[in-house]
């Protein structure tokens, strides 16, 4: 943020003072022809002693203080925030080249009150189209009086005075004078720390080549902004600040050797860290190997809740300690399969990210209990199967054919035929089981009359699903008759190039656990 009192603001066309300057000694510097927006309120010692040309004292008073760097005329309008005539705004100019302990009587001045005077404004000020010097007071004059003709370095003194009314006003310099200029400044980066603990030593001054082009300006440092506007209790040495949490905000004064400053400011971030959680995880090791698998979304979700401003840190999941301190091989995508292990949450900051913490995540794989599968029962539907399976023991179970999708009903429809694992498991405990199941589907007749429909005959389902599996069909009388591969096109109903007959034929099929599957189909001619 930038304070600006004695130069043109960057952002908008007035300079505010919240500081009362009711004496002469006090006066605000004025520099770089910014307007001023204020309000007067009460006096400290009265420097005007009635016997002026405006015949007035002070009330609610401020002084500016100006040297003339451009020469030209210095006018300027004093417009109240209020249009009420009851609302009366004065002022005196002191100069050339006045000294606070021994003023002259002013050079100009008005008391006109608006209301006495019959005015429909209440504004007043120096211009050029007025010839006198001074006017009021009360009925007298229009609140105007005549420009100053200034020349470089003459210095001036403008006493703004309220008799009567409340508010603020506006001073705009209309002349074509020129004040001395101030420093050009800019805002500093703010300073990131990674600890909020007290007592860590700071160099305010690390962007301080940032903060201005003026090569002869003289740069100070403060805990608050009234310091730095009046210029006292500066930072002895910046470069050796302690830091407590109860100082987050510098401010930064530069000043010209003119007396004209600036005031900007900048933060000092400390970035905390929640304490870190306790996070555990546990699995069952479904595939009776030791492994389980870890959801890594959840993991990091749940790292992230535990952050009170997660929008600030960045949260990633490391194998180990030191992957995590290094930010190196992070585990990424969504499952993580591993035995019982501890792993590692890295939570950074997202304005720095080699200010982080790490923390443990424990991770366990529990031991299955087997559960006993009494039955599967494979039924053929149409060009389809179905699977159910059976178990006896009391439970809530839930079902699956590959071990990734359960369900929990135990029927699986539209199944086709191939080698399965069925899966079990009991949801409220780490019981599970699993059992290889085989579904063989074969035609029940085919008709090889070169039609181009059926005319082969082989096992039902994409050659993937099987090994190449032999196949052995035999007459009704248990002649061998065709050896066949389940990846093979079929038996075209030939036994050394001569068809044979319509009749039954059995065929029988080795599996790879040597169990058997046996058939039977017709050939039809």
């Amino acid at each position: 943020m930038k304070f600006i009192f004695t130069l043109t603001l960057l952002l908008t066309s007035y300079l505010v003072i919240s500081q009362q300057a009711n004496d002469c000694i006090d006066a605000i510097v004025v520099c770089g022809n910014t307007n001023i927006s204020s309000n007067a309120t009460g006096f400290g010692t009265q420097e005007l002693d009635g016997t002026n040309a405006c015949l007035h004292y002070e009330e609610n008073s401020l002084w500016l203080s100006l040297t003339i760097g451009t020469a030209g005329n210095l006018a300027f309008n004093i417009i109240p925030n209020s249009t009420d005539l009851v609302v009366d705004y004065d002022f005196y100019v002191f100069g050339p080249n006045n000294d606070c302990g021994n003023l002259d009587d002013p050079i100009r001045c008005n008391t006109t009150n608006p209301l006495k005077a019959s005015l429909s404004y209440n504004e007043t000020g120096l211009r050029d189209s007025e010839t006198n010097f001074s006017g009021g007071p009360a009925e007298l004059g229009n609140g105007y009086v005549s420009s100053i003709p200034a020349k470089v370095g003459e210095h001036y003194y403008i006493l703004i005075d309220r008799p009567v009314g409340t508010g603020g006003f506006t001073l705009e310099w209309t002349g074509t004078a020129g004040f001395l200029p101030s420093p050009n400044v800019i805002q500093p980066d703010n300073i990131e720390i990674c600890s909020s603990t007290t007592n860590t030593i700071l160099n305010l001054t690390k962007n301080e080549t940032t903060i201005t082009t003026s090569p002869t300006a003289n740069i100070e440092y403060y805990t608050s902004y009234n310091d730095a506007f009046d210029g006292i209790n500066a930072i002895v040495d910046p470069t050796q600040f302690t830091y407590t949490d109860a100082v987050n905000q510098i401010y930064v004064r530069a000043t010209n050797p003119n007396g004209c400053f600036e005031i900007t400011d900048f933060a000092i971030h400390a970035t905390s860290f929640d304490s870190p959680p306790n996070l555990s995880y546990e699995v069952c090791d479904e595939g009776f190997d030791g492994q389980g698998n870890f959801s890594i979304n959840d993991i990091r979700q749940d790292a992230k809740n535990e952050i009170s401003n997660d929008f600030a840190y960045t949260v990633s999941l490391h194998p180990d300690e030191s992957t995590a301190m290094s930010n190196s091989n992070e585990i990424t995508g969504s499952i993580f399969s591993s035995t019982s292990t501890i792993i590692y949450v890295r939570v950074s900051s997202t304005t720095n990210s080699n200010c982080y913490i790490t923390y443990p995540i424990s991770l366990t794989v529990t031991p299955s209990t087997p559960i006993n599968i009494e039955n599967v029962k494979i039924q053929e539907s149409f060009s389809s199967y179905s699977v159910e399976i059976e178990i006896r023991k009391d439970g809530v179970y839930e079902y699956s054919l590959d071990g990734l999708n359960y369900q929990n009903e135990p029927r699986f429809d539209n199944v086709e035929a191939g080698f399965y694992t069925v899966f079990v498991r009991d949801i409220n405990t780490c019981g599970s089981s699993k059992k290889d199941i085989s579904i063989i589907g074969f035609p029940k007749f085919f008709t090889p009359n070169g039609d181009g429909a059926n005319d082969v005959w082989q096992i039902n389902g994409p050659n993937t699903n099987f090994e190449n599996l032999a196949i052995h069909i035999y007459d009704r009388y248990g002649k061998l008759i065709k050896q066949i591969n389940s990846n093979s096109v079929g038996w075209d109903g030939t036994m050394d190039g001569q068809p044979l007959p319509s009749s039954d034929y059995w065929f029988r099929i080795t599996l790879t656990d040597e169990k058997q599957f046996k058939g039977h189909f017709s050939l039809k001619r």
